[in-house]
């Protein structure tokens, strides 16, 4: 399916039409100028004629120098044109609506996740808040989310994911670096097991766990020779790579 279009073709109408024809014959010959659409694609064309009076018509199909058409495209209004009217490929304001049409929903379907520098989203988009949106209104977004990140009011809304201050992190999808995770679900912050030899100053001493404080992050530990103890606080209250700030929406 696509929008086609052939540089600078132009050619006569070869019998007049009515302002309701469907079909247009052009000057013998010339109708290999254009472009030959296939079941799904289609191109528009201007017709004028010698008063400078505009139509934009949506042609459907083309058999040698015959024209299927679709009248009174774009804003125009069909009207009846004489033999002799010409016929153009101009570049207008629906070809570029329907390459929109066309290419956005394959470089951002439903469901894709994106940043911006901005505080509002973009037309097209809400924002990755976890809000309940309309099953009716969101349609296509809800028939690729469903009820992955809630179930909203379990009959007429669902949740958007809901990324606000969160990393992303790929899904595993049976890889078994982060086993047993579904999609969407969330993880808590974690260290990896590890410990800390302060010898030949205190001893050995083992690193068992983590624990937060109200001031910061205590090291619980388990040091030779002696009974658990603290060693002194330091760093902030989240673990956390340096990082900036940008709003996430899904578009839908």
């Amino acid at each position: 399916m696509a929008v086609l279009f052939s540089n600078n073709a132009s050619a006569a109408i070869a019998s007049s039409i009515t302002a309701s024809a469907t079909s247009i014959v052009l000057a013998a010959g010339t109708g290999a100028y254009f472009p030959s659409p296939s079941i799904s694609d289609w191109f528009y064309l201007t017709l004028v004629d010698s008063s400078n009076n505009l139509e934009i018509v949506k042609v459907t199909s083309r058999s040698g120098d015959t024209l299927t058409v679709i009248r009174g495209r774009d804003g125009t209004t069909g009207r009846a044109y004489p033999a002799g009217s010409i016929a153009e490929c101009r570049v207008t304001a629906a070809v570029f609506a329907d390459f929109q049409a066309l290419i956005i929903p394959y470089t951002h379907p439903p469901g894709s996740v994106n940043f911006f520098a901005a505080t509002t989203p973009p037309t097209g988009w809400v924002k990755a808040n976890g809000a309940a949106l309309s099953r009716t209104t969101y349609a296509a977004l809800f028939a690729v989310c469903g009820t992955t990140f809630g179930a909203g009011d379990g009959s007429t809304t669902f949740n958007i994911v809901d990324v606000r201050g969160e990393f992303i992190r790929s899904w595993d999808d049976s890889r078994g670096v982060d086993a047993s995770r579904t999609l969407g679900s969330f993880q808590d912050q974690a260290f990896y097991s590890h410990n800390h030899n302060t010898s030949p100053y205190f001893g050995s001493i083992n690193f068992s766990r983590a624990q937060w404080a109200p001031d910061g992050l205590a090291f619980m530990t388990s040091e030779a020779g002696g009974g658990p103890g603290y060693d002194s606080y330091s760093g902030g209250a989240e673990t956390r790579p340096r990082n900036v700030a940008l709003l996430a929406c899904v578009k839908y």
